[in-house]
């Protein structure tokens, strides 16, 4: 749980979703991408999209030195804030039908960033670009 400075609860902090088979950052990555979705008051989609235009995004180098520390190399932050979107949506899809038949969440965070992600990744290969905050 965390709590705010008067000791009142201001979140929980839920790993029932982990996956041991799946990429330990995705965990950290998917924490840090939601509780800065929760403060900006927004959604992940246009969060997600921002960062993949970002050169050095925010925790590039806490994820970079997480992966070091979990094992293996690390990947860049593009590659990480589309697999940490890919996964929370997934979950978040497979537990709520809500959200997969509601089009205002599908277009703000599914075709959204499909279509920028594509653009981003075409940018980032014309530029050569491959920031892992290491």
């Amino acid at each position: 749980m965390l709590t705010r400075p008067d000791g009142r609860i201001s979140a929980v902090v839920d790993w029932c979703e982990a996956d041991e088979h799946g990429l330990p950052v995705l965990d950290v990555l998917v924490f840090l991408q939601l509780s800065q979705v929760i403060a900006d008051g927004e959604e992940l989609g246009p969060m997600v999209l921002r960062r993949l235009e970002q050169p050095l995004p925010p925790g590039a180098q806490l994820l970079a030195r997480a992966q070091r520390t979990l094992g293996g190399e690390p990947l860049d932050s593009p590659t990480l804030a589309v697999l940490g979107w890919l996964q929370h949506v997934s979950k978040t899809m497979a537990k709520s039908r809500e959200y997969a038949a509601n089009p205002v969440w599908n277009r703000r965070n599914l075709r959204a960033v499909v279509r920028g992600a594509a653009t981003s990744y075409a940018a980032a290969g014309q530029a050569g670009r491959g920031h892992t905050g290491a």
